[in-house]
């Protein structure tokens, strides 16, 4: 005869360490979230690496939209820890003295002004950037728009880390001029 108490005691033992494991094991695959600080410290270093060229930006991130073309150089890994970082960062808009470009009356780094009347004003419009667990690449849309019916520009961009500089790696969607800015003009005026 076997003892009851001891078959118990070695199931709910074994279902213990299996539940602990799982949670160890999930704990250790999931990649560390990204901070604020740390999205707006990779965002400076591209704009310094790539010298790009803005100097006021909109206060709140566009969404991204990628194209299949573009979806090629990411692993579903990739997408799931974007979607994580978007639904727990993108709510957040960019915050003043963050951002910093190059001043060439200044020849040095200052902090960008953030646009929130962008009826009446040239801007540069930021995506929430896809940036991958392991921080060596980051997927973005930069787009200038200069509030004229037809004006503006944008671009995607795929950005890779090499030797601690950011460089180009594809670019993807450029346009010119805003047709749907263009609409929702015509649209409001009716």
């Amino acid at each position: 005869m076997f003892n009851l108490k001891l078959v118990f005691l070695t199931a709910r033992t074994t279902v213990l360490v299996v539940a602990l494991g799982g949670m160890f094991f999930t704990s250790c695959n999931r990649n560390k979230d990204l901070s604020e600080e740390e999205i707006y410290g990779i965002l400076n270093e591209i704009i310094r690496d790539d010298s790009l060229m803005f100097h006021s930006v909109c206060w709140q991130y566009d969404s991204l939209t990628i194209t299949a073309d573009a979806m090629k150089n990411f692993s579903e890994e990739d997408i799931r820890f974007y979607q994580r970082q978007r639904s727990l960062l993108m709510k957040n808009d960019i915050k003043p003295n963050k951002l910093r470009c190059y001043s060439w009356r200044l020849k040095d780094y200052r902090y960008m002004e953030l646009d929130s009347n962008t009826e009446d004003a040239y801007f540069t419009r930021l995506s929430f950037p896809l940036i991958t667990p392991d921080r060596q690449r980051v997927f973005i849309e930069i787009c200038e728009n200069c509030n004229m019916m037809l004006g503006g520009s944008g671009y995607q961009v795929l950005y890779e880390k090499k030797n601690g500089k950011w460089i180009v790696h594809s670019s993807y969607n450029y346009w010119i001029s805003d047709a749907r800015r263009k609409q929702e003009i015509l649209l409001a005026k009716r």
